[in-house]
């Protein structure tokens, strides 16, 4: 029992209450990442039926073939992507098979060039979100060297192949380090100080404070790390069901067009006309407008995350005496982000 710093009871219980929100949003974020890959092969299945009923190809033959006639700005970023992410995990190079497949088809299917943009972009952020998420999850399953690695080539997709992407995911590179605290494995951004146990000493007491002061601060810097992460996994898991969803359809639609039932044409077009609805225009549900994956991609802000946090905390009567506020969050990242930067460049990674 503390005596002399009574709080310093308060402070104990906040971090441990802060460690349990990480290792419960790790959790949320690994599920999340294991949907999105039943959902990217389900939709590889279906991106291959359609293709062979549209044009008789296979999706590596229908890529191949497509890159041929591809604007070469967009084929350079592709072909830089695909350099970035071979040979670092089977799931994300799935991602991006599915995601380069689906962008050729909007080049056949003539999507303007705002929307393909858009489109490009989008799959850059889905696969770097991807490759983040993973990256987390290795490094807690301790293959710490290959998760950093996924980390580094999310911080190179965000920041050389999606323009305006450093707004959206923030600072995504972070330096990370796995810790063991109270119990539970963390993925942390930055180093968190040792807690000692509780003592009736003044001195002991004081540095005690000092200590879980400290930790509070890294950890609430972690939290709303991985919580922008979870929210981001979230809306890419989502991304991926409507990708699937739209392939299941368009594979009927163009089995209806062998059967002579529909030409072509309509299909091409209503086909067309659903790739632009989820990823810029947003679906229209029982007459109310649903936000695009673009919509929700840049509603997923440093002040929104914040806020979610703080709303929680505040529901559920946490001692938030001491937490750091959003500036000083999002420039410990910042910096911690620039140690990394320097880091890799340091070691020619």
């Amino acid at each position: 029992m503390a005596i002399f710093y009574p709080d310093n009871n308060n402070r104990g219980k906040r971090v441990e209450e802060l460690a349990s929100d990480i290792q419960h949003l790790q959790e949320q974020t690994k599920q999340l990442v294991d949907e999105t890959t039943e959902h990217d092969k389900k939709a590889a299945a279906y991106l291959n039926e359609v293709l062979k009923a549209r044009s008789k190809t296979t999706l590596d033959e229908f890529i191949k073939k497509n890159e041929a006639v591809m604007d070469q700005e967009y084929l350079k970023e592709l072909q830089h992507l695909a350099e970035e992410v071979k040979d670092l995990d089977d799931r994300v190079n799935l991602a991006l098979k599915v995601g380069s497949g689906m962008f050729c088809l909007g080049v056949t299917l003539s999507l303007s060039a705002t929307v393909l943009r858009m489109f490009l972009q989008r799959q850059f952020l889905v696969v770097g979100v991807r490759s983040l998420s993973l990256g987390v999850m290795r490094m807690l399953g301790g293959e710490f060297e290959a998760g950093i690695k996924l980390v580094r080539a999310a911080g190179k997709m965000f920041s050389k192949f999606f323009r305006g992407g450093e707004e959206i995911v923030g600072k995504a590179a972070t330096a990370f380090r796995v810790l063991k605290l109270f119990g539970k494995f963390l993925v942390i951004a930055g180093v968190v100080i040792d807690i000692v146990t509780f003592s009736i000493d003044l001195a002991e007491e004081k540095k005690q404070r000092s200590d879980l002061q400290a930790a509070n601060r890294e950890l609430c810097v972690s939290r709303f790390q991985v919580k922008k992460l979870q929210m981001q996994t979230s809306i890419t898991a989502s991304h991926s069901s409507d990708a699937r969803a739209t392939l299941s359809t368009s594979a009927t639609l163009y089995e209806f067009v062998g059967q002579g039932l529909l030409t072509k044409e309509v299909v091409d077009n209503k086909v067309k006309d659903k790739l632009d609805e989820w990823i810029t225009k947003g679906m229209v549900i029982d007459g109310v407008k649903q936000p695009s994956l673009d919509e929700q991609l840049k509603a997923i802000t440093d002040d929104a995350v914040y806020a979610n946090l703080f709303k929680f905390d505040k529901d559920r009567d946490s001692w938030m005496y001491e937490d750091p506020n959003l500036s000083y969050i999002v420039t410990e990242l910042e910096k911690k982000a620039k140690a990394e930067k320097e880091k890799a460049e340091k070691e020619g990674k």
